[in-house]
């Protein structure tokens, strides 16, 4: 049932919004019932969370659901994603597209509309624990677009901003290129080309992390020197 109502889903349109929103309005509710979004077995809470992800999709700029649900929509998708680590089976194929109907549709935004930080910085450490050098090239770029989105848009909660940076320069550490190469290209990544919307934390977040600026990757030594005679942006003493 889950399989034929997201293969339905995933091929309606946004013109299609007035029609659509009636008539999945009972499947709707349903679907972000306790007894389903938070079922037992995994590959029956991934198959909600992908349908669920295309309503989201489908109802933009409107939320399907009131904040509460929506925040427990988000919890089991991050959830979702550590299936993204075993390439087979149902539970990753239908991870595979959230992730893809997350970035696509960038209703990862609305996790910070809802203040749901802390699941935005679980979500990231996922992103770096699971990825593969055997995962397509589209859940690369998509696990990146999510990040983007994130970090463009977090500008309300420094200290939010402070952990993400945190999360990227933690996997830039030059020993990650022989220990997780892929979270580090994708690390590296995003770092050179958002480091930008990120560059008012990056001080501090070289400081808390407490590591020798010379134990990063290139990309994050040339940056990290100031080429102004002051003195290096990153001090390794530890956050306090």
């Amino acid at each position: 049932v889950y399989q034929n109502l997201d293969h339905v889903l995933l091929h309606t349109i946004q013109d299609l919004k007035v029609q659509f929103e009636e008539a999945i309005k009972p499947s709707k509710d349903a679907l972000i019932a306790n007894e389903f979004i938070r079922h037992a077995e995994m590959d029956v809470r991934v198959s909600v969370v992908s349908c669920i992800s295309e309503i989201v999709r489908i109802s933009a700029p409107d939320d399907p659901y009131e904040d509460d649900q929506m925040r427990e929509f988000f919890q089991v998708a991050v959830g979702a994603f550590e299936s993204l680590s075993c390439m087979s089976g149902r539970a990753y194929t239908k991870a595979v597209s959230i992730l893809r109907t997350i970035s696509y549709s960038q209703s990862c935004v609305l996790m910070l509309d809802l203040r749901m930080h802390d699941l935005i910085h679980q979500m990231f450490h996922t992103f770096f624990n699971v990825i593969r050098a055997s995962h397509s090239n589209a859940i690369f770029s998509d696990m990146e677009n999510i990040m983007r989105l994130i970090i463009r848009d977090d500008v309300d909660c420094d200290e939010s901003a402070l952990e993400l940076a945190k999360i990227i320069l933690a996997n830039l550490k030059k020993e990650n290129q022989n220990v997780s190469p892929v979270a580090f290209q994708l690390a590296e990544n995003t770092f050179k080309k958002y480091s930008n919307d990120l560059e008012d934390y990056l001080e501090e977040a070289g400081r808390c992390l407490g590591f020798p600026v010379e134990d990063y990757a290139e990309v994050v030594v040339s940056l990290f020197r100031d080429p102004t005679p002051s003195e290096d942006m990153v001090c390794i003493s530890s956050c306090e």
